[in-house]
């Protein structure tokens, strides 16, 4: 019985991905003159322009990834690809590859025409096992293989440091907009949003008349994508901020966020542990009640316990 594919075999691959981070997004705050200014931490600017710069286009990284499969039993298939590509670059157009054998085609020809036939016979049953996962393709998966011209990448985001008045934070903070203290952030995101629609666009449906492993291999990508587009998405949430606005209100007071969050932390620790305590004690009082009683019946009325 076939195993099912799964996002692991995108790391199998040896695919770049983004990293999802443990925790929310951090800021650095400072405050001087009645302003905070507050900026997000290196990694995490590190972490958007890494997921906002890698390739997107998803019949390319498909390709990559099978081409990982296909080169490990059929390295010889190298120089076939390449005409292959070289013909793709020339007729962007002809994506399933279909007019290779025309000479009036630029590229095309009986040279193109022959490594595609080679690519397709290297295909049809290539067997390969990931991670305890089989994958078995045909020669109509070929088209998949072969990568396309590369769509340009975004530039990296800028993330300059914010400064606040009192004023801003304290109306931030009542009204619960706390994405409204960096708007940039939203044309960021919609930026996030286009670059996953290039990245996982050509993965949803590839058809009937191709493989289950190139569908497998396509909606691992995917996955992978939808985790790496929430990972961008998460350093760029509300909550983060609602932490570094809090921290500005503390900074404004002459006070250590750090040290206020941790004394915080203390006093939750004892309001859980004080009605525990009430309970420990009730119980041990209750204990030392019936103690006493039965030593006062053991004495005066030792009949009532058979003695």
């Amino acid at each position: 019985m076939k195993k099912i594919v799964t996002s692991a075999t995108v790391a199998a691959l040896a695919l770049s991905t983004v990293v999802a981070p443990s925790a929310m997004a951090e800021y650095k705050e400072s405050f001087e003159n009645n302003t905070c200014t507050i900026e997000l931490t290196q990694a995490d600017k590190d972490l958007v322009n890494a997921y906002l710069t890698k390739p997107k286009d998803s019949a390319n990284n498909l390709a990559t990834a099978l081409q990982e499969i296909l080169y490990k039993q059929h390295p010889e298939q190298k120089d076939n690809i390449a005409v292959l590509e070289k013909y793709r670059e020339l007729n962007p157009g002809d994506a399933k590859l279909g007019l290779t054998w025309s000479p009036f085609k630029n590229g095309g020809g009986k040279e193109t025409e022959a490594a595609k036939q080679s690519l397709m016979k290297a295909v049809n049953g290539l067997t390969d096992t990931v991670n305890g996962v089989t994958l078995t393709f045909k020669s109509g998966d070929a088209r998949w293989f072969v990568r396309g011209p590369q769509k340009t990448d975004a530039d990296k985001a800028e993330f300059p440091a914010t400064t606040l008045t009192m004023e801003q934070v304290d109306s931030l903070l009542a009204s619960g907009k706390y994405g409204d203290a960096i708007p940039s952030y939203k044309a960021l995101k919609t930026k996030i949003d286009k670059g996953y629609q290039q990245e996982t666009g050509d993965l949803e449906n590839l058809g009937i008349f191709y493989s289950d492993s190139v569908k497998a291999v396509a909606k691992a990508l995917g996955t992978s994508a939808t985790e790496e587009r929430d990972a961008a998405y998460k350093v760029l949430g509300s909550e983060p901020l609602k932490k570094s606005l809090e921290n500005c209100k503390i900074l404004s007071q002459g006070r250590d966020p750090e040290q206020v969050r941790e004394d915080m932390g203390s006093s939750k620790d004892l309001e859980i542990l004080r009605p525990l305590s009430y309970i420990l004690a009730g119980v041990f009082g209750l204990f030392a009640v019936l103690g006493i009683a039965y030593g006062w019946v053991r004495e005066h009325m030792p009949q009532l316990l058979g003695m």
